[in-house]
């Protein structure tokens, strides 16, 4: 693969699926490496990639304003080397010279540990809940949200359906751009703060008749309320992208729960709702899901001379 072998990098492209699921495959989902997840932030030409050592590394444009472009790596392959060369490029680049958002499958590969600063990076752990968890909602831990579920139900429990989303139709993807900018408001949210997001699910929509996703709907009064976009990966899913007029009051915990259905009639024991960013509020809120369990990542830096 000349075009895309160390220390080349291409910009990500729909036709690029195949060679980066070869690479991906074998390995847990963590959220920034799924292809959908991977296209779908491919907003101004931000991520690039290559192949390392048969291992994936990927060269990103920043998660959050003013972030440095830095690299990262996915994969088991001479990890030592993998890492080494990978941070000589950062060093000699106009960007971030630590790896980031490095799972935690290649941290356990690496031998050579006196080489390097490696710090666990809780912002960017992947929180996986188990469907049924979700779907049950049993026992005191969950007690709020049922009650936030049923608060939805009983005011609008009639004239509600749940329905998997065509993410190909164009009326549908009008219909989630208007819930979207429904959450923006309700939230006081301004566009220059959400156009990335939106552009991102955008982005994905297009995408939809190539990438094997899942959309799931809560339709009120026949109106689209709330809506998830996902992907199955073995017995995950992992959901990229909800959003919900939350003026319908307790409509996001009763999406959660339709998603989790759903995951768990295909067969998929876990659902992975990706990282908080180390915001707050959305931190506060995914653990009130109680998590299953992390797929955590790191930063990989040279270890500092003496």
């Amino acid at each position: 693969m000349p075009s895309r072998s160390f220390p080349r990098f291409k910009e990500l492209v729909s036709s690029d699926r195949q060679s980066i699921e070869r690479l991906t495959a074998a390995f847990p989902p963590y959220s920034d490496y799924t292809f959908a997840s991977l296209l779908s932030w491919n907003t101004g030409s931000a991520v690039e990639w290559s192949v390392l050592r048969d291992n994936l590394a990927v060269r990103f444009n920043g998660y959050v304003p003013d972030q440095l472009p830095f690299y990262s790596l996915l994969g088991t392959t001479e990890v030592d080397a993998a890492v080494a060369e990978l941070l000589a490029l950062g060093a000699g680049a106009d960007g971030d010279s630590a790896l980031r958002l490095v799972p935690a499958v290649v941290v356990e590969q690496i031998n050579d540990r006196g080489r390097y600063r490696i710090e666990e990076d809780p912002d960017h752990h992947d929180y996986v809940f188990r469907t049924s968890d979700l779907v049950d909602c049993a026992g005191a831990g969950f007690a709020a949200k049922r009650k936030r579920v049923n608060r939805f139900l009983r005011s609008h429990g009639r004239a509600t359906h749940v329905a998997t989303l065509d993410l190909a139709d164009h009326q549908t993807a009008r219909d989630m751009v208007a819930v979207f900018a429904a959450w923006e408001q309700s939230r006081s949210l301004e566009r220059e703060h959400t156009g990335d997001e939106l552009d991102a699910i955008q982005r994905l929509l297009r995408s939809a008749p190539d990438l094997d996703l899942i959309g799931v709907g809560v339709f009120v009064e026949g109106g689209l309320k709330a809506f998830s976009i996902l992907e199955v990966s073995g017995d995950f899913g992992v959901a990229h992208f909800e959003k919900a007029d939350v003026s319908y009051v307790g409509i996001f915990p009763f999406l959660k729960q339709q998603v989790a259905t759903k995951l768990r009639e295909l067969g998929c024991e876990f659902v992975n709702y990706e990282q908080d960013l180390g915001l707050p509020g959305l931190r506060r809120e995914k653990r009130s899901w109680r998590p299953a369990l992390y797929l955590k990542k790191y930063v990989v830096s040279p270890a500092p001379a003496f």
